[in-house]
């Protein structure tokens, strides 16, 4: 039989490899550099977040932010003095970390116990703020955070209204 090696092995004519495997093969790589993203290389944070009432997800860069977003926030919280954050780093995990619609310069976060602290560390919420491009921290409790009255000046209406600060 013509174009046939051996037993079972077929030849694969330069035709073929031109119509089939040539533009597969092309598609694959193109594929994979558009899945890859332009940023591939890039060591910039990407936030993605999705909205329940629509259905479409917005993707920003970090950099684009203030103060790089909401990612660098616990590097920041980590180091800060407010009530003593900076003297047991590796206690606590900083979780729920939102920024608040009306000015991202202000956000929010909770600090959890790392698993096994759950007895030495009890957690708490904060407030921190951007400002010359760093993150600080404001306030940090288990009560009445953000609110006034407090060693700290509390953020503006709207933001405790994005934040979910309810204070009594």
């Amino acid at each position: 039989m013509p174009g046939q090696v051996g037993p079972a092995r077929r030849f694969v004519s330069s035709q073929s490899w031109r119509r089939g495997i040539w533009p597969a093969a092309v598609a694959l790589v193109i594929g994979a550099a558009a899945c890859s993203g332009a940023g591939a290389g890039s060591t910039a944070a990407r936030i993605t977040s999705t909205s329940t009432t629509a259905s479409t997800t917005t993707t920003t860069d970090a950099a684009s932010l203030p103060c790089d977003g909401p990612t660098a926030v616990a590097a920041a919280v980590r180091v800060s003095p407010v009530a003593g954050l900076d003297q047991n780093p590796t206690v606590y995990q900083v979780e729920n970390v939102s920024t608040a619609a009306s000015d991202a310069t202000w956000g929010r976060f909770d600090t959890l116990p790392e698993p096994g602290q759950e007895g030495t560390y009890q957690g708490g919420s904060g407030l921190v703020h951007c400002a010359g491009g760093v993150w600080t921290v404001t306030d940090f409790g288990t009560a009445e955070v953000g609110c006034p009255g407090g060693a700290a000046a509390p953020p503006p209406p709207a933001v405790a209204a994005d934040l979910g600060i309810d204070c009594p």
